[in-house]
């Protein structure tokens, strides 16, 4: 509704005259513009763009939840590439929501074999390959993919600077739960904007997404 809206609401804004607010309808425009160009990104790059803007107007907190998210939402698109057959199993099984594959994709990062959530080891299941393990949990009740040992090192190990990415997401887990429960240990309000800018640095060296 936004997306078709917008552009009508824009040239409405550049007809106006009336010195009194003429400043507020441009910079208004230019916000427009702004979030039209958002929309057209990936969803891990949306959430970006919107963490920075909230950045720059001092919403750190919101600015903080949205680039946790757009980790997320990367380290999952990007086992998409590497491993497409294995994502899909998530992303077309009706059980799993975003939500799910997101954690999933986090937890693969830096978690041991056994420490997995979605994962059930049924060593029965593993007599079946991969495929048919597929059908047998779509089929199932249980949230759950079987998985062997093997093949959860091997997606593991496909995803480059992974230890670095589980780094960075504990930090910004870390320093969002911190400040949501106002326990930032006598930090001025300009010290935790800078920290949280060095993490913002850290996820875009990491993505590389200003390239």
């Amino acid at each position: 509704m936004f997306q078709n809206s917008a552009p009508n609401l824009v040239t409405q804004l550049e007809t106006i005259n009336d010195k009194s607010i003429q400043n507020q309808a441009i910079n208004l425009k230019k916000n427009i513009e702004s979030f039209l160009n958002i929309v057209k990104f990936k969803p891990h790059e949306q959430y970006y763009a919107l963490s920075k803007i909230l950045f720059d107007k001092n919403y750190i907190l919101l600015s903080l939840a949205l680039i946790f998210e757009s980790l997320r939402l990367y380290v999952a698109d990007s086992f998409e590439s590497i491993n497409k057959e294995f994502y899909d199993i998530f992303a077309y099984n009706e059980k799993y929501n975003n939500y799910d594959i997101c954690n999933f994709f986090i937890e693969l990062l830096n978690s041991e074999y056994k420490k997995l959530k979605l994962v059930y080891k049924d060593s029965s299941d593993f007599n079946f390959d991969q495929k048919e393990r597929l059908k047998k949990s779509i089929q199932s009740d249980k949230k759950t993919y079987p998985l062997t040992q093997n093949e959860f090192i091997k997606i593991q190990n496909s995803f480059k600077n992974k230890d670095e990415f589980a780094d960075l997401n504990k930090k910004i887990k870390e320093k969002r739960n911190t400040l949501a429960h106002i326990d930032s240990k006598g930090a001025n309000f300009q010290s935790i904007k800078n920290s949280i800018s060095a993490l913002i640095l850290e996820y875009e060296r990491l993505t590389s997404i200003n390239d």
